[in-house]
């Protein structure tokens, strides 16, 4: 009699030539419109900060005032009570409370945010392609299984109708097993739509077409966590975007902070038309100061503002501390309970595959019923998938706790 006899198909050597999922993420950094969205966002910035400080640098105009008064001396043109002065003027500020030292903070900080939000964005898109590239894998492997099932199911069905056609079976034999098959098949083309569906997701994610059949996963990878990632949770991306918001926000408190002390700037002018009314100096310097004694509390409300939101970024900063030490704990002790079960599993296929080998064996004999044969096929299957499932998720955690302590590109 034909027998199932199955593989377990789980690949321990990792090819050289093979695609893992930091290949596609690093592929991604190339062509996804995200990484030329966050170059173009810090670029952005760059221009915005050197924009700010470039307001306290002097300012160089050419200027051309028209006179018009009841008592203006007729002027070269002969019009009476009309006159005109023409100057090169330069302004520079020289003081407004502190806040050349502040745009010179901020011509380093607001880079950071920019780039600590972005990255954010990145390792959220590593997370979408992770979850694909391991989805995808798991069912590349329960097709694998599936296939290797169906071909030998379909010998079995076709032995058990030649069989039933002579009387040496039962024909309900034949049915059960055949039934068994379809179910199989159905199992098949639903792998197939959505293996389909995640292909698609990762071939968008990755910003180009992608070769599933390169796929291949190093499984030796997840053997143990470094120790060196423990101390390094504090480098979780949310942390880190948190604490540049905050140095950002405190420089934005000392801006508006800025509009209450004096404003001083230097003026000076070239003349090189005078009116005719008036001093006759070929050029002048001045030096004028400003303060405001009040705005009615409105520079106290905006810096009151910024203070409330600099307050809460430092509380949201202690709450994600307090919510990535707890998850990077989960994370740790999710690895080890899937360590621990793909070992109880691993056990367990071993005693579910020799179980159905002896119900091979037996029903051969007429010892147990076709029945107590497809239970056992189903137990074995279902093992199986489990313990694939198991060694794919522990991989993505490992992968998921890489990215987490900032130890991808």
């Amino acid at each position: 009699m034909n027998r199932i006899f199955l593989v377990i198909p789980f690949i321990l050597t990792f090819s050289a030539s093979a695609t893992d999922v930091l290949d596609l993420y690093e592929r991604s950094r190339k062509n996804h419109e995200l990484f030329q969205e966050n170059i173009l966002s810090l670029k952005k910035t760059e221009l915005e900060v050197s924009e700010s400080y470039k307001t306290l640098l002097p300012r160089l105009s050419f200027e051309s005032i028209h006179f018009y008064g009841n008592q203006t001396l007729v002027n070269e043109s002969g019009y009476d009570r009309i006159d005109n002065q023409q100057s090169l003027a330069m302004n520079l500020t020289l003081f407004k409370g502190g806040l050349r030292g502040t745009y010179s903070k901020l011509e380093d900080v607001l880079p950071k945010v920019t780039k600590s939000t972005n990255r954010k964005a990145e390792i959220q898109h590593f997370f979408k392609i992770s979850n694909n590239y391991f989805s995808l894998m798991k069912l590349k492997q329960e097709k694998k299984f599936l296939e290797e099932q169906k071909l030998g199911l379909s010998r079995r069905v076709a032995s058990l109708n030649e069989r039933a056609k002579i009387g040496r079976n039962k024909k309900t034999d034949y049915l059960v097993t055949l039934a068994q098959l379809k179910k199989l098949e159905v199992s098949l083309l639903t792998l197939e739509e959505k293996i389909f569906d995640f292909h698609n997701s990762l071939r968008e994610l990755v910003g180009e077409s992608v070769d599933s059949s390169q796929f291949q996963i190093d499984f030796s990878v997840a053997e143990n966590i470094p120790l060196a990632w423990k101390d390094r949770f504090k480098n979780h991306p949310d942390l880190n975007d948190l604490a540049n918001k905050i140095e950002q926000q405190k420089l934005l408190v000392d801006l508006e902070k800025s509009s209450y002390w004096p404003q001083v700037d230097l003026n000076s002018n070239y003349y090189l038309h005078r009116r005719a009314f008036g001093r006759q100096d070929d050029w002048d310097v001045s030096v004028s100061v400003s303060w405001t004694l009040t705005d009615f509390g409105l520079t106290s409300s905006r810096v009151e503002q910024m203070s409330v939101e600099l307050s809460k970024l430092m509380v949201s900063k202690s709450r994600v501390e307090k919510e990535v030490t707890v998850f990077a704990e989960n994370l740790e002790h999710q690895f080890t309970t899937k360590k621990h079960l793909l070992a109880a599993l691993k056990e367990s296929l071993k005693v579910v595959e020799r179980n159905y080998k002896l119900h091979l064996l037996e029903y051969d004999k007429g010892l147990v019923n076709n029945i107590d044969l497809m239970r056992a096929f189903d137990e074995l299957v279902e093992t199986q998938k489990q313990y694939s499932a198991i060694h794919h998720d522990l991989v993505e955690l490992w992968y998921a706790m890489k990215a987490f302590v900032g130890d991808i590109a």
